[in-house]
């Protein structure tokens, strides 16, 4: 049997006996990205879209988050939390009131709207899930679930 080698004993050579198709961090990327598709077509018809269905689900859980909070929470850049913020508070979605003990620190909470809406798409990303809760038993889910938060864990390590 032949030793494996390591990482950084792997050649352009090699790259191809080990496909992109076969690649974790390639399908990784594109299950996310294909359920984010599968998530949009169903939520985009209200209006809204994957970065907004996030922010909506995060400050449902955790009213009165600071931009910076929320942008850390959900792992993307805070121009980004922003310019997502903007438009959901342009949507009436969302107030942002200066913390009167921090003036720097804002916080964002949903408005009645914002919990409309989130009562609205909730049925279509409850599809989705279920969706990808049937490509594997009920223990092999958890199983992906525990590997998969391992991996996060490891990667931000």
């Amino acid at each position: 049997m032949a030793n494996k080698k390591t990482a950084a004993e792997l050649s352009a050579e090699d790259l191809f006996e080990f496909p992109l198709e076969s690649s974790l961090g390639f399908l990784l990327r594109d299950v996310g990205r294909t359920v984010g598709k599968a998530l949009a077509q169903r939520i985009e018809p209200y209006g809204a879209s994957v970065p907004i269905w996030f922010l909506l689900r995060l400050l449902s859980e955790n009213e009165g988050l600071t931009q910076r909070e929320i942008s850390k929470r959900l792992g993307i850049m805070e121009p980004s939390a922003v310019e997502t913020l903007r438009t959901m508070e342009d949507q009436g979605l969302i107030t942002r009131t200066r913390n009167p003990d921090d003036r720097r620190k804002i916080a964002v909470r949903l408005t009645q709207n914002g919990w409309t809406l989130l009562e609205q798409l909730l049925p279509m990303a409850l599809q989705v899930n279920e969706l990808i809760l049937q490509a594997g038993t009920p223990a092999e889910v958890r199983t992906m679930t525990r590997i998969l938060r391992q991996l996060r864990r490891d990667l931000l390590a």
